[in-house]
Formats: structure tokens, sequence, C-alpha cells
């Protein structure tokens, strides 16, 4: 996805289908849907079985846009009947991403389909990284389940810690924290510091939970101990490494190539 200008929204539309065998996957990999979606002015990103199917237009050209995309997912559906595959229009989503002034231009809220309309959601699951994408890109919802979990992780962790070790208290922080707040946090780089700071509260709670000190203690001594880089630190860390791998060869080609 990346970032927008402001002259153009982007229009999303996750389609995922029912597989009959276990090679129905696979045949819907290996098979010709990237043609039909360059068939009709549409890129695309394949995972298991979904795919992720995408265009740039202006606002202006949303209605266009709209019906080529109705048009697309009726010749993907038909692709898929002649290969035995069955299109799941339960977890079929729609999304514009767009600034603030350009989604308000946009007049189309769902799209005609075969099973009846589908309307445009402002949070859609990318199912390819477990990330929740909302209209602006901003990240918040995504960042909201994120500490919800992790903060129901730590009310768990904070009924035994006291049948803990320090070293063990490392251990399943993380294991069931610091996993979460770096999980594809590289799509995190250009949030805002209201969303970084929701997840910096989450690093806080779980270092004073292994430290025992009380949420009036300043942090920034206590994660120097732990050797901790604050969460936005950890974001440009995780940048880097990518790109220094992308320098060396060791990116798969799709990076590497940027």
């Amino acid at each position: 996805m990346g970032a927008f200008d402001g002259n153009t929204n982007t229009t999303v539309c996750s389609v995922s289908h029912k597989a009959p065998s276990v090679l129905g996957p696979l045949l819907f990999l290996l098979a010709e849907v990237a043609e039909v979606l360059a068939a009709h002015g549409f890129k695309g990103h394949s995972y298991a079985d979904d795919t992720q199917m995408y265009i740039s237009v202006p606002a202006a050209d949303t209605v266009d846009a709209a019906v080529h995309l109705s048009d697309c997912i009726v010749s993907i559906k038909r692709w898929m009947n002649s290969h035995r595959l069955k299109m799941n229009p339960d977890k079929t989503q729609l999304l514009w991403i767009g600034t603030r002034p350009q989604l308000s231009k946009v007049a189309v809220n769902e799209i005609a389909l075969s099973t009846g309309p589908l309307g445009f959601s402002s949070v859609v699951s990318n199912l390819g990284v477990g990330l929740l994408f909302d209209e602006q890109l901003s990240m918040a919802d995504h960042v909201t389940g994120v500490c919800k979990s992790c903060f129901f992780q730590l009310r768990q962790l904070r009924l035994i810690r006291s049948c803990l070790t320090m070293d063990s208290t490392k251990t399943l922080v993380h294991a069931f924290i610091s996993s979460r707040l770096d999980y594809c946090n590289s799509q995190l780089v250009g949030a805002t510091d209201c969303v970084i700071r929701k997840l910096q509260g989450v690093q806080n709670a779980a270092a004073r939970l292994i430290t025992g000190t009380c949420k009036f203690d300043h942090i920034t001594p206590i994660l120097r101990d732990l050797h901790w880089f604050p969460v936005h630190q950890r974001i440009k860390y995780k940048i880097a490494m990518l790109v220094n791998k992308c320098l060396q060869g060791l990116a798969p080609p799709y990076l590497a190539e940027l």
C-alpha cells in the first residue's frame, strides 16, 4: 500500500474462497488470477486462499473504479467456478483509502454483486499479515487491538508474578508481550505519536511487571537496565535491518528491488 498523495484514493478489495481439496489453495496461487486482475486494471497480492486486489484513482473517478471492481469480482468468481473453487462472500471486504478530505468526496458506499450489495468498510483485516487497515492507514485500530491483547496477558501474568523468578517473568513477557509489539511493527513507520504512545504504555507496564517497580517510577532507567529499546526505536531498528538485508542481497527480491 504505502503513501498516497492528496489527489488519489485507493480502493482495496480482499477476496477469499473456499477450496474443495488440499490442492485448492495451490491452484489458486499458481493459476492466472493475476491475469484476471490485470485485465481489469487491478493489481493484487495472494496469501494462501486470500487475494487482495487494489487500484489507485482520483476521488472523482471512484464511481468508475467501483464498476470496474464489480466486473473484476464477477470475472474472478467465473474463473473460480471453472476451477471448482468457491468465492466466500462473507470474507470479502472493501475499503477506500485516502486522506479525510478525499474520502469525503467519495459517493460510492457499496457495489453490486450476484449475492447482493457489498458495502465498503472503515476497517478491514489484512489476512496476509494479520493487521487491521483503516481508511487513512493510521493503524489506530490495529494498535488498539494489540494493546487490548497485551494488557489481557499482563493481567494474567500479574496474578502469578509472585510465583515467578525475574528470568522466568522475562521469558513469559517476551513470549506474550514483546512478540506482539514487534510483530510487523515496520508497518507503523509514520504513525502518529498518539498511536505509538499506546504501544509504549504496554511496554512500560511489562517492564514494571518484571522489575516490580511502581507506575510512578521513571521508565527510562528501567528500560535501560532491561536493555530494551523504546517502541519507536524498535520500529526504526526493524526498518534498518530490512534495509541492510536488501543492500546485502539477503532480502526477498520484491523488497530488494525497492
